[in-house]
């Protein structure tokens, strides 16, 4: 029995990558608009850094399923994996397109992009509400 499995290899691997990505097309974009603060680098970091704590208490989580009964339907690990690496794929995305506009404009930049039926159903419910 494999407590460390190649996918959750593969995985830690994309995070820490996304993670770097993200932290390096943030400092672009902050030194291209002379604005680079030491206080939101280690801010930045600091988030990062709870992504890596988040990720080893499900790994930890998942190991004792293994281990005992905690009755989970899934390993948690793959799960929070994805979910962090959409959250930086995001970040990577909104900064690439603060460093160079002209992409926001790109056909294929349009996927990552609401539905138009969906903002207009979420305006109706807004609207709805008031």
């Amino acid at each position: 029995m494999t407590i460390w499995t190649e996918e959750e290899t593969w995985l830690s691997i994309a995070v820490l990558i996304f993670i770097i990505i993200d932290y390096i097309t943030g400092v672009i974009n902050a030194a291209l608009k002379n604005n680079i603060s030491s206080q939101k680098m280690r801010e930045g970091l600091g988030h990062k850094a709870t992504y890596i704590i988040l990720l080893s208490v499900c790994y930890i989580i998942d190991t004792l399923q293994l281990n005992t009964d905690l009755s989970l339907p899934a390993k948690i690990f793959p799960i929070v994996s994805c979910g962090i690496l959409l959250i930086e794929l995001t970040s990577i995305i909104e900064n690439i397109c603060e460093i160079n506009p002209e992409l926001r404009q790109a056909n294929f930049m349009h996927i990552f992009e609401k539905n138009s039926t969906e903002t207009e159903e979420e305006n109706n419910e807004n609207n709805m509400e008031r």
